[in-house]
């Protein structure tokens, strides 16, 4: 069994309809392959309910065993954030994470959270180092597919972590030619400015199967 903790926030007023489906989204591919229905159990974790206090209460089960964690959400250098206050933040005792697999599409965090995580024995992150824009237009789709391959392909290949986070860096890139083949330079560069922003940190031969427990 691999544990998936999906925390999202639902309640930003700009982008919390995004972030919702990033969510769903990535559970229905993951589903799509039917053995995952009985392999992977989901943890679900609101805006409501994503603040420090409620992961040490209702992830305790989860502090000495692997398990995937990804969250939709606003960011920062160091911390990922639910209306700009901080639920996993540089400097704290961020050991529930420990031998998991962070994967965020937060903007910055990966400029300081990352390696804080690494360093308190988190087994990979991916996620961005500078800001990046989710499109809310004609391209929104584009947007939700490069925020969630990497997740979804790293539960319904037989990849490890590095290959998932490569096939985000090369969905950015074909997404951003076929914009700049329509003459969308802004877009694209958008993209090019995602895909150079992205980050990997930790185990890069690591697989799904060592999430299991």
């Amino acid at each position: 069994m691999i544990d998936l903790v999906l925390a999202f926030d639902d309640s930003d007023a700009d982008l919390g309809v995004y972030f919702a489906l990033c969510k769903d989204d990535s559970v229905e591919i993951i589903n799509s392959l039917e053995e995952n229905r009985e392999r992977i159990r989901y943890t679900q974790i609101p805006a409501i309910r994503c603040t420090t206090a409620y992961l040490d209460i209702s992830l305790q089960a989860l502090k000495d065993v692997p398990f995937i964690w990804a969250a939709f959400t606003h960011g920062d250098e160091n911390s990922i954030t639910i209306a700009n206050v901080s639920f996993v933040e540089v400097g704290n005792d961020n050991s529930l994470f420990k031998d998991s697999f962070f994967y965020t599409n937060s903007c910055s965090c990966g400029l300081n959270l990352g390696q804080d995580l690494i360093d308190q024995n988190c087994r990979v992150f991916i996620g961005y180092k500078k800001k990046v824009y989710a499109f809310k237009n004609e391209y929104a789709d584009i947007s939700l597919k490069c925020d969630t391959i990497g997740l979804t392909s790293f539960l319904t290949e037989d990849i490890t972590a590095f290959e998932a986070y490569l096939k985000i860096n090369q969905l950015y890139t074909q997404e951003s030619r076929k914009l700049q083949r329509i003459g969308d330079i802004l877009s694209a560069g958008l993209l090019i400015n995602a895909r150079e922003s992205l980050t990997f940190k930790g185990d890069k031969q690591a697989k799904s199967i060592d999430f299991e427990n």
